[in-house]
């Protein structure tokens, strides 16, 4: 498919012209709007290598993205909830300040849900006494 200047583009109002014919998405054109990109059936009546006019309107997206392999560390406040290993008491664990990052390759083709390991390193932080806190509530 071509280059996708926008991505979720707006069906409504979306013309394509090969010269001054309108083309017909779906026979002539297929269109991947989430992405913002089309491309010639095969088939259809597009010359090999022959422009296309492509006009419309696309649709705001909002979200977050994360730059793979730009950002080899995440530093965070962990806050974890759970029981003791040994006693089965329940236990909070506070973290002020750790370095994550992943601890193995993650396959982003597999066909099987995806398992992302973490390591992480605690890191000191001056106004804390240590680097993390284990508190054992007790009910009364």
């Amino acid at each position: 498919m071509g280059t996708a200047r926008q991505s979720n583009s707006a069906a409504t109002g979306l013309a394509i012209k090969g010269g001054a014919t309108a083309r017909v998405v779906g026979t002539d054109i297929e269109v991947n709007y989430a992405l913002g990109l089309v491309r010639a059936s095969k088939g259809n009546s597009v010359a090999d290598g022959g422009s296309l006019t492509v006009s419309g309107t696309y649709n705001a997206v909002t979200g977050t993205r994360i730059a793979g392999n730009i950002q080899p560390e995440i530093k965070a406040r962990l806050l974890l909830d759970g029981r003791s290993i040994v006693s089965g008491e329940a236990i909070k664990l506070r973290v002020p300040s750790a370095s994550l990052s992943l601890s193995s390759a993650v396959d982003f083709m597999s066909d099987k849900p995806i398992e992302i390991e973490l390591g992480w390193d605690l890191l000191a932080v001056d106004s804390e006494t240590a680097p993390f806190y284990v508190d054992r509530a007790v009910t009364v």
